[in-house]
């Protein structure tokens, strides 16, 4: 059994002129966010083996936050680059190569991209778009990540946390 916790990264600042959207950084709401998120899912045993985030400045932020209130570690962080606004196939190959040596795995990305991958590992329509630093807690009845298909999958929680 595998465990793949869905994440969008937390709030953002807005995009202003000349600054590229993969630059942009948590604002502090953001920030007490994904610190509140990261000590929740702690108390609650919810701790991810590793942590694959997209590298744009927001995810890592997110990640970075995450993985100290979890008490994993920046060590735990994976950045790939493909995860940038990345399409549901992107994600869906990323969830399939990660190694099987993990049981328990966050992902952080973007949306709505993270939103369609949680609806289509599950087939849950409850998620719609998900909220920043919401969380989709699936379980994955698979010996291995790279047998991840269509509703193999069940949503155990999605929450948002606020």
């Amino acid at each position: 059994m595998k465990t793949l916790y869905i994440v969008r990264h937390a709030q953002a600042e807005d995009h202003y002129l000349y600054q590229r959207d993969f630059d942009r950084e948590l604002t502090s709401q953001g920030i007490r966010k994904a610190v509140q998120v990261g000590k929740q899912l702690a108390a609650e045993g919810n701790i991810p083996e590793v942590i694959i985030a997209s590298s744009a400045v927001r995810t890592r932020q997110t990640a970075a936050l995450l993985a100290e209130n979890l008490g994993v570690g920046e060590s735990a962080i994976i950045l790939e680059e493909d995860l940038y606004n990345a399409s549901p196939r992107t994600l869906l190959h990323v969830v399939c190569h990660i190694s099987d040596n993990f049981r328990k795995v966050m992902l952080v990305g973007h949306n709505p991209g993270v939103s369609y991958l949680a609806e289509w590992l599950t087939g849950s329509r409850d998620i719609n778009s998900m909220a920043t630093c919401s969380v989709a807690h699936v379980v994955l009845n698979l010996p291995h990540w790279a047998a991840t298909e269509q509703n193999c999958g069940t949503l155990l929680q999605y929450r948002d946390f606020d």
